[in-house]
């Protein structure tokens, strides 16, 4: 959170007081150019775009409207990317996003 923006804080703040839980995707400046070496495989753009979202909160027919594609795409997108990262589940991605510093969360509590 240190490093958060203004903005980024006022929002933490508000899902926290909602009693949800608050997940900021962080991007390295090679991941916000496209490169993912972090990652067991190549994702594409997209797919990082959709994890990014999934990591959010979002559902899918939420990331289809954000980034005007269809929701079988999305689907489509995100189950490749669950494959190239040896992954099965949100959970897992939560995990695997954390283990490589992709997301910081702040606990409700």
């Amino acid at each position: 959170v240190s490093k958060a923006s203004g903005a980024t804080v006022v929002r933490a703040i508000r899902h926290v007081a909602a009693g949800q839980r608050f997940v900021e995707f962080i991007a390295t400046p090679e991941q916000e150019r496209g490169a993912t070496s972090s990652t067991p495989g190549q994702l594409s753009r997209r797919e990082v775009d959709v994890l990014r979202l999934l990591l959010s909160g979002h559902s899918y027919k939420s990331i289809s409207a954000s980034l005007g594609i269809t929701v079988n795409s999305v689907k489509t997108h995100s189950s490749r990317a669950f494959e190239k990262l040896g992954i099965g589940s949100r959970i897992e991605l939560l995990q695997w996003a954390r283990s490589v510093g992709w997301v910081s969360a702040t606990d409700e509590s």
